[in-house]
């Protein structure tokens, strides 16, 4: 991945978010914990009409959004917001497993939370029958049209993020999976860095590893870190995402709708 435009050549100016960024990123990552256990209370000891209801709630959501904390600790904790330097490429990989993991547990905590509306307030097809399962979501007009129109209107707003999270979710289950980038080089340095990789292809042909060695450390020298995430560089035209930011953003998203859900639940309860 090339850098979108030119960078210093100094690391400590090469930071991606600003300090005042970094700081703010520490504290909402800090917070996250007691966001979870505040939810994960009123989910726990809620009391449920349903065992399906309870089920749904407690073993699917909160399991869910207790995976997503440690996610979030861990792409932390792997690469930090101010890093810059090249990560180890194992970190870069250990990372985007744990960004791939709280993908795809914030898009089945949605539909856990569809599930404990359906079985709550006993949501069926106009005929009584049980709704099908690709009807149960929290976008689906069939559970929507039985919830209030409150609730309706506060799910609309949240259209655009659930579009964005569908296109990675089913980018990451089907399509080309969310990818970090190992390394960004800025755009005067693609010549010089091409260049490298040229020298890198004749040693390894004469089989000099010496040589190929000392090439490769010199070449990484123009390389520095961006902590960005993206699926298909041509199909999200949209660009990358910062991910640190991104994971704190769908994190409080998940949460603002479990509250949601249960205002609904005792709105009707």
């Amino acid at each position: 991945m090339n850098a979108s435009s030119a960078q210093p050549t100094d690391s400590s100016a090469r930071a991606y978010y600003s300090p005042e960024l970094i700081a703010e990123l520490s504290r909402e990552r800090a917070d996250i914990r007691s966001k979870y256990e505040r939810l994960m209370e009123r989910y726990v000891f809620r009391r449920y009409s349903t065992m399906k209801g309870q089920e749904y709630g407690q073993q699917g959501f909160i399991r869910r959004l207790k995976l997503m904390v440690r996610c979030v600790d861990n792409v932390f904790d792997l690469i930090p917001p101010g890093k810059t330097d090249v990560p180890s490429a194992g970190g870069v990989l250990d990372c985007t497993a744990n960004l791939q993991a709280f993908l795809i547990n914030a898009f089945g905590a949605l539909d856990n939370l569809a599930w404990v509306l359906v079985y709550e307030r006993n949501i069926t097809r106009a005929n009584g029958k049980p709704l099908l399962r690709q009807s149960v979501s929290l976008r689906s007009h069939e559970v929507l049209n039985c919830l209030s129109v409150d609730f309706r209107n506060a799910i609309s707003e949240f259209e655009s993020w659930f579009t964005y999270l569908g296109d990675f979710r089913h980018s990451l289950a089907h399509r080309i999976p969310p990818y970090i980038p190992p390394y960004a080089i800025t755009p005067a340095d693609e010549s010089h860095f091409d260049d490298f990789e040229r020298q890198k292809v004749e040693a390894q042909r004469r089989r000099d590893m010496d040589a190929y060695k000392l090439l490769d450390a010199e070449q990484m020298k123009l390389a520095f870190f961006r902590p960005v995430a993206n699926h298909s560089w041509k199909e999200n035209r949209k660009g990358a995402i910062a991910f640190h930011p991104q994971l704190i953003a769908d994190f409080k998203t998940v949460e603002e709708l479990g509250f949601k859900v249960l205002e609904e639940l005792e709105r009707q309860g």
